[in-house]
């Protein structure tokens, strides 16, 4: 009698079976877990767009340290979400918060979103152009692989493909290994029209390089010397002349004499605010970069540009000149070897 009351109840009013209600909590426990799924996403997503790593030194939400900018973007977007809080407090045996999800999700949102719309507006383009370059990181080979396209909007763009390791850096393998990445992403090695490289021999060579190797597959796409090495190169030459070496060599005496003393680099600054307001923001002297040759032409627009307020300075220095002119705070303050 008892079983068959039952069998009446499941049958006029089915919400009440153990069946239905763990079906609905099942629901519910889906739903949780696509909203926290989604908050997470959310936070590696910001963290790729601000360019930001996502892990620190110490990756634990309950230290009062630094956890990182994902658990701290976690830790804040939960304050808004009770149920992102009570999965941070709560934990469980799937937290998907260790690098191993964070680096899944990336890869995720990567090749199935991003990298999948970048290749459908290359194929919708028809032509384009392949641009490489190898690095070494972490003691590895890598090649960054950039195609170069005009698309709907006829705007021209330069997309990131992906990073592949390389294990030789030869012509032959450089090549084979850009091939083998189009034909993964199914993007047409015959569409190619341009090629963009260093001038290493392994890239640039007619016979054994790169650039021949492509030329193999796509008959028209024409090798370019990369503009950017180019000029690096250009400017590299230039300064072996001695007019130009003497005046880097000045030009960086002068930007330590200022930059690495405080207050030398005050008083050069108050002048420059007291004669050109509008331009005291701005910093008076950028130290020249060691490697990059092309990128000092920022310091020198800043020396040439502050040129007049510096030689006002070291008069100050040197001779206590421009007494009404020069703040009082340095004036006649300065030692012998200064």
């Amino acid at each position: 009698m008892i079983a068959a009351q039952t069998f009446r109840e499941s049958i006029e009013n089915p919400s009440t079976t153990l069946t239905c209600v763990f079906d609905k909590e099942k629901e519910k426990r889906i739903e949780e877990n696509r909203q926290i799924l989604k908050a997470i996403a959310r936070a590696v997503l910001y963290c790729g767009r601000q360019c930001i790593a996502l892990r620190g030194h110490r990756e634990k939400l309950t230290q009062s340290e630094n956890p990182g900018n994902f658990l701290a973007l976690l830790k804040v977007l939960s304050e808004s979400d009770p149920v992102l809080e009570a999965h941070l407090k709560t934990g469980g045996r799937v937290t998907y918060l260790s690098p191993q999800s964070q680096n899944e999700m990336i890869e995720v949102i990567g090749k199935h979103f991003i990298q999948k719309k970048i290749v459908e507006e290359i194929l919708e383009a028809k032509y384009y152009s392949i641009l490489g370059d190898e690095a070494t990181s972490h003691n590895e080979e890598k090649l960054s692989i950039v195609i170069r396209f005009v698309d709907a909007n006829k705007d021209i763009r330069e997309e990131f493909l992906e990073f592949k390791d390389l294990e030789r850096t030869t012509g032959a393998a450089v090549s084979e290994t850009l091939l083998s990445t189009l034909r993964s992403l199914n993007i047409p090695i015959e569409d190619c029209r341009g090629q963009g490289y260093d001038g290493a021999a392994s890239m640039s060579s007619q016979r054994v390089g790169v650039q021949a190797n492509i030329l193999t597959h796509a008959p028209n796409a024409a090798y370019v010397h990369c503009a950017s090495h180019c000029l690096n190169l250009v400017v590299s030459h230039a300064c072996s002349l001695q007019p130009i070496r003497n005046m880097i060599d000045k030009i960086t005496q002068v930007c330590l004499f200022f930059n690495y003393s405080p207050k030398r680099n005050g008083l050069l600054t108050a002048v420059i605010q007291d004669q050109h307001p509008e331009n005291g923001k701005k910093k008076p002297l950028i130290t020249l970069c060691a490697t990059r040759w092309v990128a000092r032409i920022e310091a020198y627009d800043h020396f040439y540009a502050s040129f007049k307020y510096t030689v006002f300075a070291l008069e100050v220095i040197a001779h206590n000149m421009h007494h009404d002119e020069c703040p009082e705070q340095f004036y006649g303050c300065w030692q012998t070897k200064t």
